[in-house]
């Protein structure tokens, strides 16, 4: 293997590494609620990235500088040029992977933590909202029970009002009826006191027997007033 080769060789794997990088870190997630979130992760994570290729550029630039050191040696053969070559080769393949690991597993961290703070957040706004929520609802409740008990208070003192008004017109229409029979009574009793005195003037009857028959029609119309009272 000549040192173009491997130069071709270390190039390639730095790019290679560097593409599965950004691959693993860019890979498109579920986007979670949260704009200010997401950005600020993406922003972290793309620090990141930057710093994965500055720290594999400067492993780069001591690779050039250990094959250039390589190539002054020269009494070095080319067989053992190209074996520390290699060996310097794999060694920067090994940091390379080891330090793009950790950039990648450091990314994923953060982004998973980013993520953990953005559910709390939302679940927290959620909770927020509920409490909101049952708060308006138990203060409608509230309002709606006492616009209840207000149309019950008014409903109650309206059928009350019609019913004193019902019982008051009851009332008047009993009185009116006994001053009615009342003076249907009396006229009967003078109806019957007339009739007597007629009787008495015709007959020319004694004071006793004008008593009697006074009370005798009085004892009638007593009778009959109470069998009005019976039929009514």
């Amino acid at each position: 293997m000549d040192v173009f080769t491997a130069y071709f060789i270390l190039f390639a794997l730095l790019f290679v590494s560097q593409v599965v990088t950004l691959l693993i870190i860019l890979q498109p997630r579920k986007k979670e609620p949260g704009e200010s979130v997401f950005r600020e992760s993406q922003a972290k994570t793309h620090s990141i990235i930057y710093k994965s290729i500055q720290q594999a550029n400067k492993i780069l630039v001591a690779a050039e500088l250990k094959g250039l050191q390589l190539l002054s040696q020269q009494k070095v053969t080319g067989n053992e040029l190209s074996d520390d070559f290699k060996k310097h080769l794999d060694a920067v393949e090994k940091a390379l992977e080891l330090s793009l690991s950790g950039s990648a597993k450091h990314a994923e961290e953060t982004y998973g933590a980013f993520i953990e703070s953005a559910e709390a957040s939302i679940n927290d706004h959620i909770i927020q909202n509920q409490k909101m929520l049952e708060t308006k609802a138990q203060t409608m409740i509230e309002k709606t029970e006492g616009l209840l008990a207000n149309f019950t208070a008014n409903v109650e003192a309206k059928v009350r009002g019609d019913v004193e008004k019902e019982l008051a017109a009851a009332s008047g229409e009993i009185e009116e009826y006994k001053k009615n029979r009342m003076r249907v009574i009396d006229e009967r009793i003078i109806d019957i006191l007339e009739a007597v005195i007629r009787v008495t003037l015709d007959k020319k009857m004694s004071l006793a027997d004008q008593s009697e028959l006074i009370y005798k029609a009085l004892e009638d119309a007593k009778n009959e007033h109470a069998f009005i009272k019976k039929a009514t």
